[in-house]
């Protein structure tokens, strides 16, 4: 997948820890089953890799996610939004 590609060329490797964009996989099949989103491991070494502003990122992929009609993976960025806005208020 494309996703998993620009992983690789970013230096991430093969997700081990959960279900996301950076698992292998051996077949079309499998490919097509991988969530779109990256793990809070792989985040964050996407992060640390590229100095990305999590909450930025979300915001875009929300606006883009909106935009396309797609509803159930905007649900998901609001979600993870959402977390980032309790925790920093928690702080």
């Amino acid at each position: 997948s494309s996703p998993l590609s620009v992983g690789h060329l970013l230096g991430v490797d093969h997700c081990i820890h959960f279900r996301c964009c950076m698992n292998g996989s051996g077949h079309l099949l499998e490919d097509f089953r991988q969530p779109a989103h990256m793990c809070p491991v792989d985040l964050r070494k996407l992060q640390l890799l590229t100095g990305a502003d999590l909450t930025k990122r979300y915001h875009v992929l929300l606006d883009f996610y909106q935009r396309e009609g797609m509803s159930e993976e905007a649900g998901w960025v609001q979600s993870r939004l959402k977390l980032i806005e309790e925790k920093t208020k928690s702080r």
